[in-house]
């Protein structure tokens, strides 16, 4: 039997805030604006122990919700992709990472 397993952590604390229809106050500190090295370790502890209840025939989805990811530096994206890489199973039927972004307000990034 497969297990179809999802969680989102909301790693972003603050986001430039152009989607339409967007409830989150503009901040553009994202220097700043992510969860520290700590808070990854933390959310992937949790995973990590919520996953033990599926086999490896799991479909593992790891959703990075509610901010504008490309808006981070190379090393930044490394870091997060880094623990989500760390934080799935290797061996699971299907790793997907998934991530929350916009094309609004930057022409010159596309």
């Amino acid at each position: 039997m497969t297990t179809d397993f999802r969680m989102v952590w909301e790693a972003l604390t603050t986001c430039p805030g152009t989607c339409s229809g967007c409830n989150i106050a503009e901040k553009t500190d994202l220097e700043n604006g992510l969860w520290t090295p700590q808070q990854f370790e933390t959310a992937s502890m949790h995973t990590k122990k919520l996953l033990k209840n599926c086999n490896h025939n799991s479909r593992q989805k790891l959703f990075l919700a509610a901010g504008d990811y490309l808006y981070l530096s190379e090393e930044q994206m490394k870091m997060v992709f880094d623990s989500v890489d760390k934080t799935l199973d290797k061996e699971a039927e299907s790793r997907i990472l998934l991530f929350t972004t916009s094309a609004i307000g930057k022409p010159e990034f596309i």
